[in-house]
């Protein structure tokens, strides 16, 4: 069976005779009717009820007329979708994120690609800190992002606009009631709830480097792998969190204050260098545009 074959049968379906079709496709009739048997032949089954006056389809023909448009619908739209693939305005983008990530600027560049390439499906994947880039490694995902990430020599890289870090504390804490900004050497001898410490996501050696600076010997009573979980012990009263300045209140029990020295964590898209899909660069353009610049970071070798 091969594709004029199709061509002929829903053009005689069409005309509902063989002089007609035959004009339409620029053939003569004989060699119509010569195709359309062969065809038949092949399938096993009559597709016309032929009469002296017309052609009717049979069950069968009718089936197969349903199933050859589709078929030649699908061809001709071919050559469109592999130039809108090739332009990254169809297909699949996998995104992965970390809790925390994707309330950051992260989000915003999202709902712009969506809004850009509509023809584009997002599949989002929430992922710890640790299996954010063994997804991103195997391929699962196409884009990482998340906050002060290590890169390896096989990843590329646009930073983000800084996030602004705070200190969560309980609303009953005795620094609480102040709104000024809160100087970290003053969180001495508290209980800090920290990240978790973790070879491709570098918050905790951040964070610890500044309370060391401030001359804090931070006493860490749990580990976490994002903010937002931080924040819900803080809740339970367990202790103190330093968090992203953008990272929502989820309980009426947490006061949140800026801090001194000033600390800005740099959440960053990562992805690798050997994925040549056209809509993970598209979406990196907008990432770039975004932080203000078209100049990725240099991967760490």
């Amino acid at each position: 069976m091969e594709i004029r074959h199709l061509k002929y049968m829903v053009a005689v379906t069409d005309e509902g005779q063989f002089h007609r079709a035959a004009k339409r496709l620029h053939i003569v009739p004989p060699a119509l009717s010569q195709n359309i048997r062969q065809l038949e032949e092949e399938i096993g089954t009559p597709l016309f009820k032929r009469t002296t006056r017309h052609l009717e389809l049979t069950s069968a023909g009718r089936i197969f007329y349903e199933q050859a448009l589709g078929v030649l619908r699908q061809l001709e739209s071919m050559p469109h979708d592999a130039l809108r693939a090739a332009a990254g305005t169809t297909g699949t983008i996998t995104l992965g994120f970390t809790e925390t990530a994707v309330f950051g600027p992260f989000r915003e560049i999202m709902r712009r690609f969506h809004l850009i390439y509509p023809r584009v499906r997002i599949v989002t994947r929430e992922c710890s800190p640790s299996s954010l880039f063994e997804r991103l490694n195997d391929g699962t995902i196409d884009i990482a992002c998340s906050e002060e990430c290590v890169l390896n020599a096989h990843q590329d890289a646009v930073r983000l606009p800084a996030i602004n870090v705070v200190v969560a504390l309980h609303q009953t804490h005795p620094l609480a009631n102040e709104t000024t900004p809160l100087p970290l050497a003053q969180l001495e001898g508290e209980s800090f709830i920290l990240p978790t410490q973790n070879s491709n996501w570098s918050v905790y050696e951040m964070l610890a480097r500044a309370l060391a600076a401030a001359g804090v010997t931070p006493r860490q009573e749990y580990g976490v792998d994002s903010a937002i979980s931080g924040i819900a012990l803080v809740a339970g009263g367990l202790g103190v969190c330093l968090v992203p300045g953008f990272t929502p209140s989820l309980h009426k029990e947490v006061v949140y204050r800026t801090v001194l020295p000033r600390l800005r964590l740099t959440p960053q898209i990562v992805w690798m260098k050997s994925n040549r899909s056209p809509a993970v660069a598209n979406f990196v353009s907008l990432a770039q545009k975004r932080r203000g610049h078209g100049r990725a970071v240099a991967a760490r070798p």
